[in-house]
């Protein structure tokens, strides 16, 4: 978790952790594409949920993981990058119009 979630030493902001975060979850990806009850087991579903929260039922995770194996095979990652503004004391990220474009075109 402390991968994923390193911030405030990270020279990428932001972006460094969402990078961080997409790894972590092709990981999980990739080790459910070649053995899903490794990911499924309940030590690694013990070791996870105190980070991790979702309505998905045990068996509709496993479902997912067995019947979608094959989609492993085409993950695209993009991420969108911005310069950073404040707006009433708040941190954005301000996306460019060329930006927006290319990712509604995904």
């Amino acid at each position: 978790m402390q991968f994923s979630r390193m911030r405030y030493d990270d020279p990428q902001g932001d972006y460094g952790p969402q990078i961080r975060q997409q790894l972590v979850i092709e990981s999980v990806i990739n080790e459910l594409k070649d053995d899903p009850s490794s990911v499924l087991s309940n030590n690694f579903l013990n070791a996870v949920s105190d980070n991790v929260r979702s309505n998905i039922s045990l068996t509709s995770l496993r479902n997912l993981a067995t019947k979608y194996r094959d989609s492993a095979q085409t993950i695209n990652r993009d991420q969108m990058t911005g310069t950073g503004v404040m707006i009433d004391g708040v941190s954005y990220q301000e996306m460019s119009q060329d930006e927006i474009t290319c990712a509604w075109r995904l």
